[in-house]
């Protein structure tokens, strides 16, 4: 799941008729980022909670998405774990400096990135003023909408062991 910039590129990705496939994602992702605004997240993993600002979580059960990005680098398919990708809120210049990294799966060396691992994730947001009605989350490269906001009941992704 990401939540973001992320789900943005992705729902951008499903308009592009006409860009040759392997340029779909990395132009949406920048064409994203051109467009950022980070968000309040209340974030619980298994017992650890946090509050924080980010431009991107992304939730993964696999090292890779968006055609080739290494985003969660040691993540497993049959660990019983979710791996939790923060990038923090950066400028928009650092970011578009930054994204080549994900190929590589380096991005997650950097200081502004941080990854949490655990089987239950809670997750709700708020957006930054003026930056639309929600935060915009996705699944397997589908757009599915919105987060719950930050007042009402967190949305939760689990990791089922040996599923």
């Amino acid at each position: 799941m990401l939540f973001r910039s992320d789900a943005r590129a992705a729902a951008l990705v499903h308009r592009m008729r006409h860009t040759p496939g392997p340029l779909q994602y990395p132009l949406a992702a920048l064409r994203a980022i051109a467009t950022y605004a980070p968000a309040r997240f209340a974030l619980r993993v298994d017992d650890e909670e946090l509050d924080l600002e980010a431009g991107m979580v992304v939730i993964a059960n696999s090292g890779y998405y968006g055609k080739g990005m290494h985003v969660a680098p040691d993540a497993r398919l049959d660990d019983g774990l979710l791996d939790v990708v923060l990038v923090a809120a950066a400028s928009r210049s650092r970011l578009v400096r930054s994204f080549p990294s994900i190929y590589g799966g380096t991005h997650v060396q950097r200081p502004e990135v941080t990854v949490l691992r655990g089987r239950r994730i809670e997750i709700a947001a708020r957006p930054s003023q003026g930056a639309g009605p929600g935060v915009d989350v996705g699944a397997d490269g589908e757009p599915l909408g919105v987060l719950p906001g930050l007042e009402g009941p967190s949305a939760v992704v689990e990791a089922v062991p040996a599923a």
